[in-house]
């Protein structure tokens, strides 16, 4: 989780926003010669007036 806000000391000009989110990696190898990571993420960010808004990441990385 992390937040940033801005105009600390103007409540009228004040800004912030908050954040979620979430990775999970998977190694494996295939054929016994391809090492490959694969990676799935999400995350969620808040701010005042407006509705949460989502993202998904998926990755597949492949060594050699």
């Amino acid at each position: 989780m992390s937040g940033i806000a801005t105009n600390m000391d103007d409540p009228d000009r004040r800004h912030a926003v908050g954040t979620a989110g979430g990775q999970l990696d998977f190694r494996f190898t295939v054929l016994s010669n391809l090492s490959m990571t694969l990676s799935v993420g999400a995350g969620v960010a808040f701010e005042k007036g407006y509705g949460p808004r989502h993202e998904v990441m998926v990755s597949l990385k492949v060594l050699r």
